[in-house]
Formats: structure tokens, sequence, C-alpha cells
């Protein structure tokens, strides 16, 4: 068993590296973020994605026509001993305290993954430019700051395209990121981050595959109200609908509750 400060499955070498300090963070471009390769120790690489291969019966995203072939499954920890382990190590004291640090406020990740964990994309899955939901769907006091990203896409070519795509609503300026495997991907997430990816061109039976965390601060006298996802997409017809759904998406939780959050429980 490891010493309680160390990790199991994380490479701790690259929280003592030059490139994942605070500033290069709030330096990134079109909004902060930070990329960081070889997250995960290499003997632990393969079993998370031999795990993953296995999960069965994961749920599709409930994202609506903005989304294709995106399937969920936040509860991640039973599917093998060394995802259990991961889990283990993002959910950690020690963790939330090196986050914090890169991102210059307190944080914490949300130890019920409510709409993260294992993200597959199928053949020809996309995602449309979005905003996320800026509060935690239950713990309203929750303000969510960061999207960490982790992708496992072993063998990734550019041909395959899904690259992940920022952009700043304020500036229009734009990048893209490639998802190959072990890169971790600290992303800010307020009214102004789009992301989102474009169709995909995988191997037929290979799916885009991450993990997803997010991180959250306490927010005990909230003053901002609770926004659910907020889609952009680049279709006329698309956009118009995505305008009159926000507002019925809004009401359905306020008297439903959140599916995304019932799923995580």
């Amino acid at each position: 068993m490891p010493a309680e400060d160390e990790f199991i499955c994380i490479d701790e070498e690259f929280f003592n590296t030059e490139r994942c300090q605070a500033q290069d963070f709030s330096s990134g471009k079109p909004y902060p973020y930070l990329i960081v390769d070889n997250f995960l120790r290499q003997d632990q690489l393969k079993s998370v994605i031999d795990e993953i291969k296995l999960v069965r019966n994961v749920e599709k995203s409930s994202d609506f026509m903005f989304a294709r072939n995106k399937f969920e499954e936040p509860n991640f920890s039973g599917f093998g001993a060394t995802l259990s382990a991961l889990r283990a190590d993002l959910v950690s004291e020690k963790f939330s305290e090196l986050i914090s640090e890169i991102y210059g406020k307190r944080v914490f990740l949300d130890p019920d993954f409510t709409g993260g964990g294992i993200h597959l994309g199928g053949k020809g899955s996309f995602l449309d430019m979005h905003v996320d939901f800026n509060r935690h769907p239950i713990h309203r006091h929750w303000e969510r700051e960061l999207n960490l990203l982790l992708y496992l896409n072993p063998g990734y070519e550019n041909e395959w395209r899904g690259n992940l795509k920022l952009e700043n609503v304020h500036t229009g300026s734009k990048a893209e990121i490639a998802p190959v495997a072990n890169r971790l991907v600290i992303m800010l997430t307020k009214s102004h981050t789009l992301h989102g990816y474009d169709p995909i061109n995988f191997p037929e039976g290979v799916f885009r595959t991450s993990l997803a965390s997010y991180a959250y601060s306490l927010d005990v006298d909230p003053n901002e109200s609770y926004r659910s996802t907020e889609w952009h997409p680049q279709s006329a017809s698309k956009a118009l609908l995505a305008r009159v759904l926000s507002p019925v998406v809004r009401v359905k939780q306020a008297i439903l509750g959140s599916r995304t959050a019932k799923r995580s429980q």
C-alpha cells in the first residue's frame, strides 16, 4: 500500500515541473487552461484503459440533439481496481490542494462525479459548443470552477478528429487540443468558456474516451442564479432551438430535478 501522502495512479512528477504553475494556467488562450501530458503513471495507464473497455450498459447523455452517440457513466469505481484507485486519487485532499495551487483558489472535486465520470463517444459522435452549468445541480452553494478532462485514446491519430475545441465568447478567439492518451486538460468553466468537439472519425468499434471530473468552490452566500448547460451550435436552426429549450429545461429541473444528478446517486 502507498503511503498516505502518495498517489496510487497519478504521476506526481508533473506537479514539480515548471509547466504546471499557476501562471501557465492563467495565461492559457483563449481562456485559462493547462495541458498535462503523462498524467497517470505508465504502469497504471494500460490498466485504466483495459478496465474501461469492460464497461457495459452505459447510459446515453441527455444532451438532446446537441450531442450524438455520447455516453456517460459517473459511477465508474466499481469497474476495476485501478479505476477505483484513480477515483480515490482524484477526490483526495492532496489532489485538491495541488489543483487549488494551480488555479489560485481553493477548490475540490465533486466526489459523485455528477455529469462526469467515463465519457464515451461512439461512431460519428459530436458535442456542440456549449457553456456548462454554473452550480452543482444538488449542492447549489457549490460554484463550478474547473473541468478536468483526462483523455484515454491510445494510438490517437489526427485523422480520427474529435479535438477539444475552445472558444471565448467575449473575444471570439479559439484553440483546439488533441485528445491523446494520458493527457489531462485543466480548463476554466464559466459563462464565456465555450467548448465541444466536431463529429469524430474513430476506427470502427473504437470510442472517443475520456474521464471527466469537475472542481468546485464553496459559495455560502451565492448571488448568482443556477444556469443549466447553454448550447451554442453553429447551425442557425439548432441555435434557435437552443434559445427555446433553455428556459424549458430550467423549469423542468426545478420541478422534476436534474437527471444528470440522479445518475450519479
